[in-house]
């Protein structure tokens, strides 16, 4: 009963929803007349509208070891939500999307975590890691009770108001 109940969590704390983008459409292509044709003059403008030379884009926003730090105590505090059963706590550290699809399952987990008293150890394995689009990857080693061997797990965050939230955890 145990593995089989340690087995669930620790699927359930590795699956989840990856934060998706919208694919974009492919890019047009012109090709060249076929048999020597003389090509067509397009119905409607490609050219982009015209910009302001004197308006600037703004700096990308970068990720400063504040925001390290904070995205780093937002997994620590996720952790420690799920080891104390409180399932408000472990939803508030999440994307909001991401934890309204995973509640009904979290909410199973947690219970069975308390039923049997299952705390997970937790320790960080690596320095967090900025991904080009500015996400956050931050890589947890779970030390699972017995039989199951340890876990790790890497959780992205993103900045959404503000404010880091997981968004994915693999």
């Amino acid at each position: 009963m145990k593995l089989t109940l340690a087995c669930l969590l620790i699927l359930a704390l590795v699956a989840g929803a990856a934060c998706t983008q919208a694919p974009g459409a492919p890019p047009e292509t012109d090709l060249p007349p076929a048999n020597g044709e003389k090509a067509e003059a397009p119905l409607t403008s490609t050219t982009p509208p015209d910009t302001a030379e004197d308006e600037e884009a703004p700096p990308p926003a970068t990720v400063t070891e504040e925001d390290i730090e904070a995205a780093r105590q937002v997994v620590f505090a996720y952790l420690d939500a799920l080891n104390s059963y409180d399932l408000e706590g472990v939803l508030a550290c999440m994307e909001e999307s991401w934890g309204q699809e995973r509640e009904a399952s979290l909410t199973s987990e947690i219970g069975q975590m308390e039923t049997f008293g299952v705390t997970l150890g937790v320790e960080e394995e690596a320095e967090p890691a900025i991904n080009a689009d500015e996400t956050i990857e931050i890589k947890i080693k779970l030390d699972v009770p017995m039989p199951m061997p340890d876990r790790h797990v890497t959780y992205q965050l993103m900045k959404i108001d503000g404010e880091w939230k997981i968004c994915f955890a693999e």
